[in-house]
């Protein structure tokens, strides 16, 4: 192949490959998880993502404990499920992006409960990230009396933990908290465009007809080069270059 088709292959090949899907954004409010939504069902699947140790709370049963506040649209909440230490958002493909959301302390009366988390850490993840190198954190003081919003910037995420906390430590069973309108933005990943599909198989049937041309040329009887007509000297090498 010579260097015009290599450079003509690597172009349609870029229209073919560089096209990014839409990103789909999304303010989870966890009124729609269900059809009717009940208190303690599963957070599963919400905004493309996976959800691991999140229910849905419902101010029906919230205000029972003597609060005077709900969640802050709609009627429903996700929390961590049976109070567990930590809780988990996934991307089910590609990455996400994480803008922030509203938490809240789960208290009784206004006030800090025994059963009450505290404190709230946030800990996002790229691909590639260590266990113990994220490439992002946070931490959140909860207030008992009304949510409390959070705004972040987090983008090329594959994993988001939320782990709970006393006030002092934090990775401790028993203790819960709330989450209302998360800002959750599906990012997208590389999906050829119909026109770029086209292209790209035109650009191929044209490189190979030429290819079929120049085969039925070599066919044609031709005089034996001469000496003088060999190039001297080293090889020509192409230079590479870094691919965008």
């Amino acid at each position: 192949m010579s260097r015009k088709e290599i450079g003509v292959f690597v172009a349609l090949l870029g229209l073919f490959v560089g096209r990014a899907a839409p990103a789909a954004a999304d303010t989870l409010t966890f009124d729609d998880i269900v059809s009717p939504p009940t208190c303690n069902s599963t957070v599963s699947g919400s905004g493309g993502l996976t959800w691991s140790n999140f229910d849905l709370e419902c101010d029906a049963e919230y205000l029972t404990f003597g609060n005077s506040y709900g969640s802050p649209s709609g009627d429903y909440a996700a929390f961590n499920a049976f109070g567990l230490a930590a809780s988990d958002i996934a991307a089910t493909t590609g990455t996400f992006a994480f803008g922030g959301a509203s938490f809240a302390s789960w208290a009784a009366g206004n006030s800090f409960d025994v059963f009450s988390a505290q404190t709230l850490a946030l800990v996002g993840y790229r691909p590639g990230d260590l266990a113990d190198s994220p490439t992002y954190y946070v931490e959140l003081a909860l207030d008992p009396t009304q949510y409390v919003a959070l705004v972040v910037n987090w983008t090329g995420l594959n994993d988001l933990s939320f782990i709970s906390g006393d006030g002092v430590n934090f990775n401790i069973d028993g203790y819960s908290w709330l989450m209302d309108d998360a800002d959750i933005t599906v990012e997208g990943t590389a999906v050829p465009e119909p026109g770029s599909l086209l292209l790209f198989g035109a650009g191929l049937a044209a490189l190979g007809l030429r290819k079929r041309k120049r085969a039925g040329d070599s066919l044609i009887a031709r005089e034996p080069p001469s000496a003088e007509s060999y190039r001297v000297g080293p090889p020509i090498h192409l230079q590479e270059s870094k691919m965008r």
